[in-house]
């Protein structure tokens, strides 16, 4: 899930001297490393304390629950993370002894609803269609906690997930963030999510960013912590109001139970599982005394000390405004954090919408169905479901994509529906009609949009079977078709014929159709204007005889190659050869024959010669027919040519022996010479028995 520490730190599980400290930023790991320095040399009792750097705080949690971290420090909504995705234990959590009001002293924060002065919103009821303005997704306070809050209270229906439910009953909302794809991971939530912020999420980012969507006008309500309405009681006390359960109420009764639109716990220390009660005891001591020092390079809660890059020093692992850790068995014994938990429980087990992502194959397709889900979103029944739309390379990817569960629907032709359902699992819901049917009686036809059939010129069909022939035999006939690509006139009528049987399946496609045909007129099917991987369906032809083999990334050349083979298989099973063979064989054997650049065999007798043996020889059945069909003629060619080199052999032979007095010997002849000598040498060799005792002597 998470990639894991390093091996140093995974080694150190057992150790029980050390403190493994799990960060999330590099400024983090400043602090980190000096807080580690000090309570190592400083600090009694004495462990080693290490920083490790992850990505997120859920990396951590997932390292601590194996044993690889000792602690991590969890805020907001990370908090009910930890405790619902991973086995880990809460150790300690943050207190503010300086916090002016008993719930602020149980809690970090506490959500409101503020609207101007001037709104006519006093309820939670009447927020159902005002414009919001959010800080931002990934504030918990601005977003997630007050819409679980609303759901939990029954007054925003639940129709979906949290996003989706407040999509429905918000009007206009300015929520930055939200529609980036690390948040919206299927892009399918309504881009009404953002319509309020007027393309200005930016300037509308943060609780400045909400003030100015407010004053702007584009908004109308905006979720804020008790913190910030503290400030504002001080600056804006008659401009804003508080939004409560039954009324409105000023800045000033902020305090108020029924005004409260949810809580935020104080951070959480998180502790590795596996560590007993004895390491506890140890690692409570270390911070307690850490804490008496409150010295500039042990101080936990303050981060004014450290110059980062691309973060503000603020909040470095631990919070700045709390003062101390309070240590108790259960943390969320405190009734509003468990308020907390019962409410993001809610949320939690809340069902999304059901999904509906079509996928596309052009950057035109692509936008048409954006288009069609702006205007489905806006229909109050097809917003029922979550609508997207995804951008593929090619019909195959589409259809890999549905198989996956990356997209849920694709549109296609004949042929794409055809290798969607046989090779992708995909099943067919629905079809384009081009009329309109208002009666049931009328579509038991409407799966169908043309039907084949095959027609002659009378005259000539008199002439060739008689007037009273009911059943023909079309092989050998002249077959016009008016264009390869066309489904009703080529692939349906030839597919069909050939799963029957009427045409024999001899090869490919082309091949069977050429044999059994006396000529075919096929436009476009010339190699410069049509390759294999150019259709679908005749494009799978090439990949039979590999069960299981996903073709879909496959080139035209990679289809020759994986299916040459078993396509030859087949051929032999059938004792059938393809004309490509023939060409082969007439290429690459006939022709180097006659031109003299390959030997035939001594005593080659070209009328006794058995050449079914070849089949089986070159395990090409078949080839003995070719072979056996050649032309007397070409054969007596080739005994002639043999003739011809045995007789200038001879004349060779009887010139050198004449001329030298030495007897001929051929470079063939030398190497048998020598192989032999060599055989007999390896294998006639007697070695003494004396070398060698028999064993036991």
């Amino acid at each position: 899930m998470y990639p894991p520490p390093l091996a140093r730190f995974i080694m150190m599980k057992n150790r029980t001297d050390v403190v493994r400290m799990c960060v999330t930023t590099p400024c983090e790991l400043r602090k980190c490393q000096r807080i580690a320095q000090t309570m190592t040399y400083k600090v009694t009792p004495r462990k080693e304390w290490f920083c490790q750097l992850a990505t997120t705080t859920e990396q951590c949690l997932f390292w601590a629950e194996r044993g690889w971290t000792d602690t991590v420090m969890a805020r907001e909504n990370k908090i009910f993370v930890a405790v619902d995705k991973f086995n880990v234990t809460s150790f300690a959590y943050e207190k503010n002894k300086n916090a002016p009001t008993e719930i602020e002293k149980k809690v970090q924060n506490i959500t409101l609803a503020l609207t101007m002065s001037i709104s006519n919103i006093n309820t939670f009821h009447q927020l159902m269609g005002r414009k919001i303005c959010s800080a931002g997704v990934n504030i918990t306070s601005a977003f997630i906690t007050p819409v679980c809050n609303l759901i939990y209270k029954d007054v925003m229906l639940a129709t979906g997930d949290v996003v989706e439910s407040s999509a429905d009953f918000f009007g206009k909302m300015c929520v930055p963030g939200i529609l980036n794809k690390t948040f919206d991971k299927n892009e399918t939530y309504p881009e009404k999510l953002t319509t309020g912020c007027h393309n200005m999420e930016t300037k509308y980012t943060g609780i400045e960013g909400s003030f100015k969507c407010i004053k702007s006008g584009h908004g109308e309500v905006m979720f804020v912590d008790s913190k910030v309405v503290k400030e504002l009681n001080d600056r804006y006390v008659n401009v804003f109001k508080l939004v409560c359960e039954d009324e409105s109420l000023p800045l000033s009764e902020w305090e108020q139970t029924k005004c409260h639109l949810g809580y935020t716990p104080r951070p959480v220390l998180f502790l590795n599982p596996e560590r007993n009660v004895t390491y506890k005891t140890e690692l409570k001591e270390i911070i307690l005394e850490a804490g008496k020092m409150k010295t500039p390079t042990v101080d936990l809660f303050n981060s004014s000390d450290y110059v980062c890059v691309k973060e503000a020093p603020k909040d470095l692992i631990f919070m700045d405004e709390n003062t101390k850790l309070e240590f108790l068995e259960d943390p969320f014994s405190i009734p509003a954090v468990q308020e907390y938990m019962k409410v993001f429980n809610t949320c939690q087990a809340l069902t999304p919408k059901p999904r509906a992502k079509i996928c596309t194959t052009t950057p035109v397709q692509y936008q048409k169905c954006i288009t069609m889900k702006k205007v489905f979103q806006t229909d109050i029944e097809l917003r029922n479901i979550s609508w997207g739309c995804v951008l593929a390379r090619t019909e195959m990817d589409c259809m890999r994509n549905v198989l996956n569960g990356t997209a849920d629907l694709y549109s296609g032709d004949v042929k794409e529906i055809f290798t969607a359902g046989n090779d992708f699992q995909l099943q067919p819901m629905m079809i384009q009609d081009e009329n309109l049917r208002f009666q049931k009686s009328l579509f038991h036809n409407a799966t169908v949009k043309s039907y084949t059939i095959a027609v002659m010129k009378k005259s000539k069909f008199w002439k060739k079977f008689g007037e009273d022939t009911k059943v023909v035999n079309i092989r050998n006939l002249t077959v016009c078709s008016p264009d390869i690509k066309s489904v009703p006139n080529f692939h349906l009528p030839i597919g069909h014929l050939l799963s029957t049987g009427v045409i024999p399946r001899i090869g490919s496609v082309f091949e069977s159709v050429s044999r059994f045909y006396k000529s075919v007129c096929l436009p476009g099917a010339a190699p410069v204007d049509w390759t294999w991987d150019s259709d679908l369906i005749l494009g799978h032809e090439v990949n039979w005889g590999i069960p299981g083999l996903s073709f879909y990334n496959f080139t035209g050349f990679d289809w020759f190659i994986w299916n040459s083979p078993h396509t030859w298989t087949f051929y032999n099973m059938n004792r059938k050869t393809p004309g490509t063979l023939k060409e082969f064989m007439k290429n690459r054997m006939l022709i180097p024959l006659l031109e003299g650049k390959l030997t035939v065999p001594e005593g080659f007798n070209p009328d006794t010669f058995d050449y079914s043996i070849l089949d089986d020889v070159l395990s090409v059945e078949g080839l003995g027919d070719i072979l056996n069909d050649i032309p007397d003629e070409i054969r007596d060619s080739l005994v002639d040519i043999r003739t011809k080199r045995v007789d200038r052999k001879e004349k060779f032979r009887e010139l050198y022996e004449e001329k030298t007095g030495d007897a001929f010997v051929s470079l063939r002849d030398r190497r048998l010479g020598k192989l032999t000598l060599r055989g007999i040498f390896l294998f006639n060799l007697q070695i003494p028995p004396a070398v060698f005792p028999e064993h036991g002597r």
